[in-house]
């Protein structure tokens, strides 16, 4: 399903938005990495104005680490990393952006929590808000890895974005919308890493998802797919209450933007 007009502008204006980050940014020292593919699937909840997801992100390193970080919109707080092929959940510390107090070492490992993570939900850093990542051990540059990310908050506001007065998602009662450059997802490396997408989406009845896919696309209890099997910045949705409509000449996978129908 492809969407067009007002909401490609939207996604173009979010995708090239300029990012300002404070001079007096702390610097972090960060590990290169490649992710190759996304499978997240993810719940909507307008009435409380609420994101509820689980990401599970395929990434290689492109040196030997032990530790890496993502980007992730400070407004959502993640409550369990696990690698999945340790199947070991990382302990969670998390600075919030109220106290904007330094993120502190997680406790001693323990034989189960043997790998922790770090979430900076502030702007303390060039990086912006984040998560850092003890992976447990140190991984050869090369071998892929895929970690579980669960994790949920409210996206009402610019708040938790990376810019202060632009707000690149939004979840509302009758509308709203997830760009990829508000990051509603753990990512890395702005507008250059490309990654294969399958991104599942659940919204209550009467409400109408768009987004792109390769494949045709359908809404099954609720829950629409969108799947993306050439790497592209993936992340870009808006929904709403609105009347689907496929012009004659359309292609196979493409339709108009839905119609909206008026609210009060």
């Amino acid at each position: 399903m492809f969407v067009r007009d007002g909401f490609r502008s939207v996604v173009f204006a979010g995708l090239f938005a300029l990012l300002v980050i404070p001079a007096a940014a702390q610097q972090i020292k960060r590990t290169p990495f490649d992710v190759s593919n996304y499978v997240i699937d993810a719940a909507i909840s307008p009435a409380e104005r609420k994101l509820t997801a689980t990401a599970d992100v395929t990434f290689t390193p492109l040196e030997d680490t032990r530790a890496v970080a993502f980007e992730l919109n400070g407004s959502l707080k993640i409550d369990t990393i696990t690698r999945l092929d340790k199947t070991i959940v990382m302990t969670p510390t998390v600075t919030t952006p109220a106290t904007k107090a330094a993120p502190k070492p997680a406790p001693a490992a323990t034989p189960s929590s043997l790998i922790t993570f770090v979430q900076d939900q502030t702007n303390s850093s060039d990086l912006g808000p984040h998560v850092r990542i003890d992976l447990g051990e140190n991984v050869v540059k090369g071998t892929p890895i895929t970690l579980r990310f669960k994790y949920s908050g409210v996206l009402d506001g610019p708040a938790g974005g990376p810019l202060l007065n632009k707000r690149l998602a939004y979840v509302g009662e009758n509308n709203g919308y997830l760009m990829y450059a508000a990051r509603w997802f753990p990512f890395h490396d702005y507008a250059a890493d490309l990654a294969t997408s399958d991104i599942s989406i659940s919204l209550p009845a009467g409400l109408q998802l768009v987004g792109y896919s390769d494949a045709a696309t359908s809404a099954m209890g609720g829950k629409t797919r969108f799947v993306q099997s050439t790497p592209a910045l993936p992340g870009n949705f808006a929904y709403g209450k609105y009347l689907p409509r496929t012009p004659a000449s359309a292609s196979r996978n493409c339709s108009s933007l839905p119609s909206p129908v008026a609210t009060p």
